[in-house]
């Protein structure tokens, strides 16, 4: 059974298990990784003390609106929301839950600092078919009429109820 915890991005130990997790999962890490504290969360899955799967993102505080409108429906939301930068899992325990655990983790984060709403940019470097069935399947669909995969989003209820 994984479990998950935030990490403490005051200190640069976190980056190198971040950009394993990230390579092993096939995505491409940035090349630069920054936390700024109070509105970013960094959130590593365990399975037997080895880090399993990372998920990170924020709390998008601009005024007047969190999203632009490039997110459509979303761009009218006022903040907080949620961003969601990644969210990846190592093939050895794909399917077992993983993702999910780090999903409900997040969106439980973001409830409480205020948010209702999450969205992503997906990460195009990973299988479109399994990314689509990993967020659809936690209640995300595309913001976007002429592009299904390329900004997804869902209310912050409605993935906690898909996740379980």
């Amino acid at each position: 059974m994984a479990t998950t915890r935030v990490i403490d991005t005051d200190n640069d130990v976190w980056h190198a298990e971040y950009r394993r997790v990230l390579a092993a999962a096939g995505m491409q890490a940035p090349m630069i990784i920054y936390a700024n504290g109070g509105n970013d969360i960094v959130l590593f899955a365990y399975h037997d003390d080895a880090v399993v799967g990372v998920a990170s993102g924020r709390a998008l505080r601009y005024e007047p609106y969190a999203f632009t409108e490039r997110f459509g429906a979303f761009a009218e939301l006022r903040p907080p929301q949620a961003m969601l930068d990644k969210v990846a899992v190592i093939p050895d325990v794909r399917g077992q839950g993983v993702g999910r655990l780090l999903m409900k983790s997040f969106a439980l984060a973001m409830q409480d600092e205020g948010c209702t709403h999450v969205a992503l940019q997906v990460d195009w470097s990973t299988d479109r078919e399994s990314r689509l069935r990993f967020f659809s399947g936690c209640g995300l669909s595309s913001l976007l009429e002429d592009r299904e995969d390329d900004l997804l989003g869902a209310r912050i209820t409605t993935v906690l109820e898909q996740v379980g």
